[in-house]
C-alpha cells in the first residue's frame, strides 16, 4: 500500500488518536490493512516515530514486523507489556474480542490499560470482525467501522500490483478505470480480482477490465442478496428522459470529484417510479455508466424470505 495520507480509512483512525483516545475498537475483516494504516500512521510522526507492535494469538506479538524479544504469555500477558511499556506506541490486538467474552479478569485489565495509556503516547488498537464491546468498557473504547478502500487506496493497490505482477507503470488513465471497477470490494478481494486479470490475459490495462468486473461479480454473488450487474449502457441510448439526462450530465463532474469537495453538494441518490416497461431499470444502467459506479441488483424476495427475512 502506498502512502497516502488523505484516505479516509487512515484518517478515521488517526483522528480518534488525535483527540487522545488510547483505546479503540475497530471493526474490519481486514487485519493487516489495519496493520498498514497504522504503520503510515506511524510514519507520519516523523522523528518522534512510536513503534507498532503486533499481537495474536497464534502468532505472538511482533515488534515493527519482527518477532519481539520478549514475548508476553497469553492474554493477559500482552495487556500486563502494555501497561509495562515505558515509551509512546502504537499497540494492535487482532481477534482480541473473543478473550474479553469469555474473562472478567481482562475487562478490567483492559480498563487498566486505558487508564496507565491515557495521556502517554501509548494506543492500543483491537481489531475484528463483528463487533463486541463489553459493558464495562464500552465508555472507554472508541469504536471505529474501518470504511471500505476509498478510490486513493484503490489507485495506489492498483500501481503497485502492476509493479509486482508486470514489473511495469500504467497509464493514470488505467489505474483510474481499473480503480473504479473495484470499488465496493475490500482490499483484500480487490487485489485476488487483479490478480484473476492478470492470471486471464497475461496483462494489466484498459482490456482487463472486464475480468476485473467478473471476477467483482462472482465475489458480491456470495452474500446471496445482491448481483452485480456488469454491462451498463451508454447516455445516448436512453430515448426521452431529457430532464434526468440533463440532469446527470451537470452533476457527473461533481461526483467524479466527491473526494475533495463538501458531500452535501454531491449527488446522493435518485428515485425512480413508474409502471413497468418503462425504462426504470434501463435508467438505472445509464446513472452507473455516467458515473462510473459499480452496479447492484438487489434480491428483495431474497430480503423477505422466510430465514433471512426474519432475521
Amino acid at each position: 500500500m502506498n502512502g497516502d495520507l488523505r484516505n479516509k480509512a487512515l484518517a478515521a483512525l488517526t483522528d480518534v488518536t488525535d483527540a487522545g483516545r488510547p483505546l479503540i475498537y475497530v471493526q474490519t475483516p481486514e487485519e493487516d490493512r489495519v496493520a498498514a494504516l497504522l504503520r503510515q500512521a506511524a510514519v507520519r510522526a516523523g522523528k518522534d516515530r512510536p513503534g507498532l507492535f503486533v499481537w495474536s494469538v497464534t502468532e505472538g506479538l511482533l515488534e515493527n514486523d519482527k518477532a519481539a524479544k520478549s514475548q508476553p504469555e497469553g492474554p493477559r500477558g500482552i495487556l500486563d507489556f502494555v501497561i509495562g511499556h515505558g515509551k509512546p506506541a502504537i499497540f494492535l490486538l487482532k481477534d482480541y474480542h473473543d478473550f474479553l467474552r469469555d474473562s472478567a479478569e481482562l475487562r478490567r485489565r483492559l480498563r487498566d490499560v486505558y487508564y496507565d495509556c491515557l495521556n502517554t503516547g501509548k494506543f492500543v488498537f483491537i481489531s475484528s470482525p463483528t463487533k463486541f464491546i463489553p459493558q464495562e468498557i464500552e465508555r472507554e473504547i472508541a469504536y471505529v467501522k474501518l470504511p471500505m478502500p476509498d478510490l486513493s487506496e484503490l489507485e495506489s493497490l492498483v500501481t503497485d500490483e502492476a509493479k509486482v505482477l508486470t514489473g511495469g507503470s500504467l497509464p493514470q488513465e488505467t489505474v483510474y478505470l481499473l480503480a473504479r471497477a473495484l470499488q465496493g470490494l475490500s482490499f483484500n478481494e480487490a487485489r485476488h480480482a487483479l490478480r484473476y486479470g492478470v492470471a486471464k490475459t497475461g496483462r494489466l490495462d484498459a482490456e482487463t477490465v472486464p475480468l476485473v468486473q467478473e471476477e467483482k461479480r462472482l465475489l458480491v454473488r456470495k452474500a446471496g442478496l445482491m448481483e452485480y450487474v456488469p454491462d451498463t449502457v451508454g447516455i445516448d441510448q436512453l430515448g426521452g428522459l431529457d430532464v434526468m439526462k440533463q440532469w446527470l450530465r451537470q452533476r457527473r463532474d461533481l461526483f467524479y470529484s466527491r473526494e475533495s469537495i463538501a458531500s452535501e453538494i454531491v449527488p446522493k441518490g435518485v428515485l425512480m417510479m413508474g409502471v413497468s416497461g418503462c425504462g426504470k431499470s434501463l435508467s438505472a444502467r445509464v446513472i452507473a455508466n455516467v458515473f462510473g459506479l459499480p452496479l447492484y441488483r438487489v434480491d428483495m424476495s431474497q430480503v423477505f424470505a422466510r430465514g433471512l427475512g426474519d432475521a
